[in-house]
């Protein structure tokens, strides 16, 4: 819980600092950042994976770094179930049984490693809060929060001077408090396509 409070921390004084040298500078380009993808690796059950989409505003601050925040929705899967019959015990077949899915918010920053002509390639991270929740067949049965960080990697081809895609990868690890009794999600990953527009174009 430290660590990841202290990552959290980190990324707000970050974000802080960066806007705080050149407010100007950093909100003169404003970029959004969509995302859609799959989750998969889930620690716990469910853990087929499922649909993952976010939304970030981010901003820029210098020539290779952005700040910012997301807004994120993670699909981990519906685990099943055999269905019999109760009066002669005959198997009736298989159902959809627990359903997961996890949502939150978080800061977010990203760094461009490699830029070469339309290609940018670089790393992400995100700090913040995830909460997990579990439905069966559409009502909500449990819930809980946790905090966390997210660390990944991208690549991105510019299209036009506005408009960017790519790819990304992304590992979260999340801290909740074990004595809930909730059935946990420690870990998780996701990989998908991102879309980013520049206000201003790319430079």
């Amino acid at each position: 819980m430290k660590r990841t409070a202290s990552i959290t921390l980190a990324c707000a004084v970050a974000l802080a600092a960066a806007l705080a040298a050149g407010p100007a500078s950093a909100f003169s380009k404003p970029v959004l950042d969509l995302a859609a993808g799959k989750t998969f690796g889930v620690d716990g059950t469910p853990n087929a994976g499922g649909l993952s989409v976010a939304v970030s505003p981010l901003w820029r601050a210098g020539d290779r770094a952005l700040f910012g925040g997301s807004v994120f929705f993670d699909d981990i899967g519906t685990a099943s179930a055999e269905l019999f019959d109760g009066a002669n015990g005959i198997d009736l077949g298989t159902i959809g049984d627990r359903h997961r899915m996890i949502y939150g918010l978080a800061w977010r920053g990203d760094y461009d490693l490699v830029q070469r002509r339309r290609w940018t390639a670089g790393l992400t991270g995100m700090a913040g809060w995830w909460r997990i929740q579990d439905d069966l067949r559409g009502d909500p049965v449990a819930a809980a929060s946790a905090v966390g960080y997210s660390l990944g990697v991208g690549a991105r081809r510019a299209m036009t001077p506005r408009h960017e895609v790519g790819i990304a990868l992304r590992y979260q690890e999340l801290t909740s408090d074990r004595r809930a009794g909730f059935r946990r999600v420690d870990h998780y990953a996701t990989a998908g396509l991102e879309w980013r527009w520049t206000a201003d174009g790319r430079q």
